[in-house]
């Protein structure tokens, strides 16, 4: 059962019981409601009789007084007889009013019925006590009896109103309960139209949308049966033919009519019988399982089959049937055969060319050993280029270095004339011998700086990163290109960028050649200007980058050196190498990064680079 189904079976279950619990609601107000007011009806009609009674006897008590007067011989038994019409007469007046179970009076709460009966109430009293007057004395009483006819007529008109009163109000109660009877009958009847509506309708439907859908799904089993690629047969337990699908009939060639009501085991193969009739039995000990099954066809070749056994019910319930499925592997084994044929014949050519692939692996592994021999040596071969470049940027610097130099030697010169001097003072001043003596250390030490940052650039070691600050890297630079800077007299703008000032996972030589480089070129290519030499640095953040540019006012670079890549020997100094540039460019795109040169309107070039922030590095 699919789950919509459950869950339309569970909502009829919960609307029967719905059904049922209203039915049970009707119960309990036919018992709550209708009954009582049933009994109340019923008590109607001793109300009504005693009220017309009371009037009966209210005049057999007058009658009964008048005649104790006129009959004095027989007044003991009028007496008798009035005594018992008072008794009677009083308790029906209070039983009409609170109930009387004896005599069956349930009082009533009629708010009309109360007035009246407060109406009626003095002419009750007095009446009753001219009753008592008349009995509690020997001869009649005048004034008793003329009490008892004045109020008589006013009692007795009470009392019809009562008694009408009385009777409106069963009409009523006749009524309402006519009304809550028929409220009741169109309650059973809907509630019997809702039973089918809800419940006994939507049942049908779905037994017949489920017959339906059995129908449809048998018709679909069927056609999937039909249609399925491998072939299927039914047969009892002594080998006799049910049922055969297209595909069995086809993998055997044979008709289907030819197939019904035959015995299985006449279209086998000769050698595969036994085994057939081995896994037939197995079927009845629930052990069947696939395996290789052969069929004679009508020209008396073999078909093979993959076939597996199982077992069901008939039709009935009481016969059981064994279904057969085979799948057709006659072209499946032809070509394992084909395939193994194949195998073999591979396995021979492979080991042939396995000897050949291993010369030519032995070949090839000499051949990358020599390719990894020359590769080390193009790097050590880059690696002096580029110390070379280094060597050869400081020789341009050399006079320029050479002046730097000297004014801290002749600081120490002149500073230690001053410190003979004065020592040879009679008493020479400690102070002036520490401010001496200071003076010349610091001149040494600016020596030793200007001899070690050049020391550091020229000495050749491997390529090692680290992550060191870009802005840091652009100012020593600027400090060994000051003095050529100086005696070109270049004006340097610097605009490196605060937020530019990131971490840079670079080699810090290579880079500094790089700039170096950079700056060298900018000087020379505005060294014939005759106008104002400017050198502008400019830094900046984008996408993950640091990126710089160092532009001059020069003449800028040929038009085709621009449209072309960066090659090696092509300067544009009549006295260079051209190895500048493309050793710079080489270098930055082993770092990562991007190397690009410009022209500028109306004169000057641009030459910069990219390189990735510490973070973005892998």
């Amino acid at each position: 059962m699919s789950v919509e189904t459950e869950k339309l079976v569970q909502g009829l279950g919960r609307r029967y019981l719905g059904v049922l619990a209203l039915v049970a609601a009707l119960l309990l107000v036919d018992q709550a409601v209708l009954q009582p007011l049933l009994i109340r009806l019923n008590g109607f009609g001793p109300v009504i009789n005693l009220a017309g009674r009371q009037r009966m006897l209210s005049q057999r008590m007058t009658k009964d007084m008048l005649a104790i007067a006129r009959e004095r011989d027989a007044a003991a038994h009028w007496v008798a007889e009035l005594k018992e019409s008072l008794a009677n007469w009083e308790a029906v007046h209070q039983g009409l009013q609170s109930g009387n179970a004896q005599l069956q009076l349930p009082g009533t709460k009629n708010g009309a019925i109360q007035v009246q009966f407060k109406k009626i109430e003095p002419h009750f009293t007095a009446m009753k006590t001219a009753v008592e007057q008349e009995l509690s004395k020997d001869n009649s009483d005048a004034a008793a009896l003329a009490i008892m006819l004045e109020h008589e007529p006013h009692y007795l008109n009470i009392m019809d109103a009562i008694v009408r009163l009385f009777e409106t109000e069963a009409q009523a109660q006749v009524r309402s309960l006519r009304l809550l009877g028929l409220a009741a009958i169109l309650a059973v009847l809907g509630l019997m139209a809702g039973l089918w509506q809800i419940v006994i309708k939507p049942a049908t439907d779905l037994i017949r949308a489920q017959m339906a859908r059995l129908t449809a799904s048998e018709e679909r089993f069927r056609l999937l049966i039909e249609r399925m690629h491998d072939g299927l047969a039914v047969f009892t337990s002594d080998g006799k033919i049910r049922y055969v699908n297209n595909r069995f009939a086809e993998i055997l060639q044979r008709d289907r009519v030819d197939l019904l009501d035959a015995s299985i085991q006449n279209f086998t193969s000769g050698k595969h019988l036994q085994n057939f009739l081995q896994h037939l039995s197995g079927v009845w000990r629930m052990t069947d399982s696939a395996w290789e099954l052969g069929w004679e066809l009508p020209d008396h070749r073999e078909c093979v089959t993959l076939a597996a056994f199982g077992r069901t019910q008939g039709d009935t319930g009481n016969e059981q049937l064994s279904f057969l499925i085979i799948t057709d592997i006659t072209e499946l084994k032809s070509a394992e055969r084909e395939l193994r044929d194949a195998r073999d014949d591979l396995e021979r050519r492979v080991a042939i060319r396995t000897q050949e692939l291993t010369e030519s692996n032995q070949a090839l592994a000499r051949e990358v050993a020599e390719r990894q021999s020359v590769e080390e040596r193009n790097k050590q071969l880059q690696s002096e280029l580029a110390h070379a470049a280094r060597v050869t940027a400081l020789g341009q610097f050399a006079t320029g270095l050479a002046h730097e130099i000297n004014q801290p030697l002749g600081a120490i010169t002149n500073f230690a004339e001053v410190l003979n001097l004065t020592l040879e003072q009679p008493s020479p001043s400690s102070d002036v011998l520490k401010q001496t003596a200071g003076r010349i250390r610091d001149a040494a030490l600016r020596a030793g700086q200007i001899v070690g940052r050049m020391r550091n650039f020229l000495k050749p070691k491997p390529a090692q990163r680290t992550a060191v600050s870009f802005n840091q890297l652009v100012e020593e630079v600027l400090e060994i290109c000051s003095v050529e800077i100086r005696m070109q007299r270049v004006v340097v703008e610097n605009h490196l960028s605060q937020s530019a000032g990131v971490q840079v996972c670079v080699d810090p030589i290579q880079i500094q050649q790089v700039l170096v480089n950079l700056l060298h070129n900018a000087a020379q290519a505005m060294s014939s200007n005759t106008t104002p030499r400017q050198l502008r640095l400019q830094s900046r953040l984008q996408n993950g980058e640091v990126l710089i540019d160092v532009e001059d006012s020069g003449a800028g670079f040929p038009a085709d050196m621009l449209q072309s890549e960066i090659v090696s020997f092509r300067s544009t100094k009549a006295e260079g190498l051209g190895m500048g540039l493309a050793i710079s460019q080489s270098l930055i795109a082993a770092h990562q990064g991007q190397f690009w040169i410009q022209n500028l309107q109306p004169t000057g070039a641009r030459v910069g680079f990219s390189l990735p922030i510490a973070e973005t590095v892998s």
